[in-house]
């Protein structure tokens, strides 16, 4: 190889080399966005190394039920992977923790799947790793026949982490009903819920906070909140919601100071003669970084609609459409 062809092949690999470097230290001080963090955050359950294992020795090898009976308070039950068909109530502090919400499967074998009650089940309790569905209640007196997948009551108050609640139904709150106390969702997901009344994915009486998860065809039939009725004060960070529909409200439904942040609305609407086609608001809301497309109601605000002050910032409307105010009407 002749000096100069040597000296022009190490000046090449100097200039790819810098190059590189330069790809590296960019993809370090580059932020993540809101989107890339909820993966690295999704990407496993840990399960408790201190917990005890279902299924396994007595008194954990018949039902889950008779699992969390058995157990002293602050106790963690390690569910391994399956599809378990059976009615719980949780009513001491006692986690549930799943091998992930694709493998641990609660399986109402008949009404409601999960009852979660009393003052004991506090925010120390994690609900994790789980997939919640199947739950099917028929009538109209709550908290008796609300809350297909999760009913909440008496200020039961657990953290729900990477948890899937999915295809349930109830006359309000086929999701979650929250009755009691204030409502923590961590990478949630409420898919494909249905309600007549309000709230098919959560209804939540008091405060609800929401950090990630998606938000899917919930289904509100003849009334508001589509995805989320809050009767509270609502605050939701890195959450999509799509494709959810009440005749107000299609995706949110809220009473209280609502606080909306990184979070996206896609194809949400308005079934009948009511106004906000992503959101509908009766108090001073807040909403920033956040997107708002292809979202409508026949009436008013095809993506927002506020009775009262509102803030937006740094948001953007795209294709919404309704009778007066396809984007936002306070």
């Amino acid at each position: 190889m002749s000096p100069s062809t040597s000296l022009t092949i190490r000046r090449l690999l100097l200039a790819t080399l810098s190059v590189v470097l330069a790809l590296i230290a960019l993809a370090l001080i580059i932020p993540r966005s809101a989107a890339e963090a909820r993966v690295t955050q999704n990407a496993s359950i840990q399960l408790s190394p201190n917990g005890v294992q279902y299924p396994g020795a007595a008194p954990c090898n018949t039902t889950l039920q008779a699992c969390i009976a058995s157990l002293p308070t602050g106790e963690t039950i390690n569910i391994l992977p399956g599809v378990y068909t059976e009615t719980i109530t949780l009513n001491k502090r006692v986690s549930l923790i799943g091998s992930g919400s694709d493998q641990t499967i609660l399986r109402a074998s008949s009404g409601r799947v999960m009852t979660i009650t009393g003052a004991a089940v506090d925010s120390s309790v994690v609900i994790s790793g789980l997939m919640i569905t199947g739950g099917r209640l028929a009538g109209q007196i709550c908290p008796t026949y609300c809350g297909g997948g999760v009913l909440l009551t008496q200020q039961a108050q657990p953290l729900f982490y990477n948890v899937i609640i999915s295809d349930n139904v109830a006359e309000y709150g086929a999701g979650i009903y929250a009755y009691g106390g204030p409502l923590t969702l961590t990478n949630v997901s409420l898919i494909s819920n249905t309600s007549q009344r309000r709230g098919a994915g959560v209804y939540a009486q008091f405060t609800v906070q929401v950090t990630g998860g998606r938000f899917e065809r919930n289904h509100a039939t003849i009334d508001i909140g589509g995805a989320i009725y809050a009767g509270g004060a609502l605050n939701v960070s890195s959450a999509t919601f799509r494709g959810n529909s009440a005749t107000q409200g299609g995706a949110i439904m809220a009473y209280g100071a609502t606080t909306i942040g990184d979070s996206q609305f896609f194809d949400n609407r308005v079934d009948g003669g009511g106004h906000g086609g992503a959101i509908m608001v009766y108090a001073a809301t807040t909403i920033a970084n956040s997107w708002f497309e292809n979202n409508r109601t026949p009436q008013l605000g095809g993506a927002v609609y506020v009775i009262g002050a509102s803030t937006i910032d740094h948001s953007s409307f795209i294709s919404n459409s309704a009778a007066v105010a396809g984007g936002l009407l306070e």
